[in-house]
């Protein structure tokens, strides 16, 4: 990685040098920021890196800012100015995407209107190649827009990889993931909860984490196509009570999922905690009301202290499963080879249900150079991750309602509380 052309104080592709976090306790960061100047203010998009070793961290963050520079701004590709009602071939609008409720409108976006201009931008379907347009807002998330806003988009479905498959693979696998999240979440689907004693792939971090005294979770969640998608917690005591950090992950095979879900958690426990420390009188607004949470701040403090049992047993409340227990899934046999053919399987088979997943190639003209793609994934019917209670498109969407019925078997109502997931 060309570091010095990254991150410079003079001229740096992604902004100043990396800050090494040498105060933490649970891995050794790196972190950076970029800024960016969305036509109304200069906005900062940061990045980070977490391993045991600094060396192995710079990397990783160096990484994730170029990710986050080009996901969330535009280097490549052209736009194209028109009315939907105008565009040629097929045309995806937020009309194939769960409503927004009606709290969005007038506040943060406007409602679709197939009379309006707007900008858009070219997607490819992964299973058939047919090409169609969408809104550039759902591509690049950090853009300012010239025309009405229509939707909040987030850095969901954006991934690097050393090739397009890869790229393509690793978003998808987010989507699935998130929407695994939200199902359980919103669907009072209760994760499986996983038993993590006996895993040696695990030893260092859970001796780690008995020194510190934080407990580490994970349980099992259900999955778009039976893919083992995890959902981890890592927590621990601060004068306002527990403090937790959640993780989620999928990955072809189950031990994959449950180290990148408890990775993610447990990398991230201690700044929840540094952040808590300082933000006493918010949380203690969320205690008395979840349902003010206004934006991806506001939601790791909804756990905080929290004495609401959904807020507590994020990882299931059964006892917990030894993994080895559990069946293993024709998954597996994909994740020791090429990202091809499992991109394949995934994206046929989400087509066969219904599910449409589609690519916007991001990469820009220095990452190419290093050798790398990014890749943004989108997927209308998977439920979305949003930020903020006036902007759960979850809640409207039929797939959590068909989830709702599969599971319970009935109609149950949805979770009325905001999730606790970053």
């Amino acid at each position: 990685m060309p570091a010095d052309v990254l991150v410079n104080p003079v001229a740096g592709y992604l902004g100043r040098r990396l800050n090494l976090e040498v105060g933490w306790e649970t891995t050794a960061p790196a972190t950076g920021s970029t800024p960016n100047w969305n036509g109304k203010e200069v906005r900062t998009l940061s990045w980070s890196g977490h391993s045991t070793r600094f060396r192995h961290s710079e990397t990783a963050a160096l990484l994730e800012g170029i990710e986050r520079r080009v996901g969330a701004l535009q280097s490549s590709c052209t736009v194209r100015v028109a009315r939907a009602r105008d565009l040629e071939g097929r045309v995806i609008t937020p009309n194939d995407f769960p409503a927004y409720p009606s709290r969005y409108y007038g506040r943060h976006g406007a409602p679709y209107s197939a009379d309006e201009p707007h900008e858009w931008v070219v997607v490819e379907n992964l299973a058939s190649g047919e090409s169609a347009w969408i809104p550039r807002e759902y591509i690049y998330y950090g853009e300012q827009m010239a025309y009405r806003l229509w939707a909040l988009a987030t850095s969901s479905g954006c991934a690097t990889g050393s090739s397009i498959d890869e790229a393509k693979l690793f978003g998808s696998l987010e989507l699935i993931e998130r929407d695994a999240f939200i199902a359980s979440w919103y669907g009072r689907i209760e994760p499986v909860r996983l038993d993590l004693r006996d895993l040696s792939e695990l030893r260092a971090t859970f001796q780690r984490a008995q020194l510190l005294g934080i407990t580490l979770e994970a349980g099992l969640m259900e999955s778009a196509l039976g893919v083992p998608a995890v959902i981890s917690a890592a927590t621990m005591t601060s004068e306002l009570g527990d403090v937790t950090s959640v993780g989620a992950a999928a990955h072809p095979s189950l031990l994959g999922a449950i180290k990148g879900a408890v990775k993610e958690a447990w990398t991230y426990i201690a700044e929840r905690a540094r952040v808590a420390e300082t933000k006493a009188e918010r949380i203690a607004q969320l205690h008395a009301n979840p349902t003010d949470a206004e934006g991806i701040d506001d939601h790791p403090l909804l756990v905080v202290g929290s004495r609401r049992p959904e807020y507590i047993n994020l990882c299931g409340t059964n006892q917990p499963v030894p993994v080895q227990d559990l069946p293993r899934t024709d998954w597996e046999r994909y994740q020791h080879g090429p990202p091809g053919p499992l991109l394949a399987q995934l994206t046929e088979r989400l087509a066969a249900e219904g599910i449409d997943v589609w690519s916007h190639v991001q990469t820009s003209d220095v990452e190419r150079g290093m050798g790398l793609e990014t890749v943004m994934v989108v997927a209308p019917k998977l439920l979305p991750i949003d930020f903020g209670w006036d902007l759960q498109r979850a809640l409207q969407a039929p797939r959590l309602r068909e989830l709702i019925r599969r599971h319970h078997g009935t109609d149950v109502e949805p979770r009325q509380l905001p999730h606790p997931f970053s």
